[in-house]
């Protein structure tokens, strides 16, 4: 029996309508689903009510408001987790960079493009404007105001950039996960997200950059097949590198 394989476009296409399909499911859910509500507006609270303190206030401050002057308004802290790993990929593994910087455009835009069908369609108001305030910045509050909580923006491009990190550079995979982590819980934390909001920037922040890996890796393989035609009869340099999908 011959075996059913999938072709990569096919797997692209896939995950995109997962993606897209399953976030605006999953929006229109949590606004009319009283159970959802129930163990959202719980959760929140619970965080709000009993774990506070002034060492978590100070961890994350810099995972979720801005403290350089030409940071703007989006998560200035992804610039610290990116700079080290290009220049970790420029110094080790140089044939990589260039797919790197290629699969962190591809899915930012990816992210984008699903959490601008989500706003468009779902309009879900900040748990700091109807339930617990919680203590963000006046100035941040007019801004994450007029947004909508769903699906949380940091969230979706943490996961995103420390998935490609991770496939990228494997040796971080733990790193990886703990800062999605912490950085979602810190978007319930400062009263920005209910946790469904986290978890949806997440499965997209993580489906996105899959995506972006796939078409990665079949360009490269692309790329590679027409240099070895181009550069037929000459020995061709071993590289290990290789990215972990």
């Amino acid at each position: 029996m011959k075996r059913f394989k999938l072709h990569w476009t096919n797997i692209i296409i896939l995950i995109l309508a997962t993606v897209f399909i399953g976030s605006l499911g999953i929006g229109f859910l949590i606004q009319k689903n009283p159970l959802i509500n129930f163990m959202d507006v719980y959760v929140y609270e619970f965080v709000a009510n009993n774990m506070h303190s002034k060492i978590l206030d100070m961890l994350i401050v810099p995972f979720n408001f801005n403290f350089l002057p030409w940071g703007g308004t989006g998560p200035i802290y992804l610039y610290f987790i990116i700079l080290p790993s290009l220049v970790y990929l420029w110094i080790y593994k140089r044939s990589l960079f260039k797919w790197f910087i290629f699969t962190i455009i591809v899915a930012l835009g990816l992210g984008w493009l699903v959490t601008l069908t989500d706003w468009h369609f779902v309009f879900r108001q900040r748990p700091f404007l109807v339930l617990i305030p919680n203590n963000i910045p006046k100035a941040m509050s007019d801004i994450w105001g007029v947004i909508s909580s769903f699906p949380s923006g940091h969230t979706r491009d943490t996961a995103i950039i420390a998935t490609l990190i991770a496939s990228f550079i494997p040796v971080t995979i733990l790193p990886a996960i703990l800062i999605s982590l912490f950085v979602g819980f810190s978007r319930v934390y400062v009263g920005a997200h209910y946790p469904t909001d986290v978890l949806a920037g997440l499965v997209i922040g993580f489906l996105s950059a899959k995506v972006s890996l796939i078409l990665s890796r079949e360009l490269q393989i692309t790329y590679d097949k027409r240099k070895g035609v181009k550069n037929e009869g000459k020995p061709e340099p071993k590289s290990t590198d290789k990215v972990d999908l």
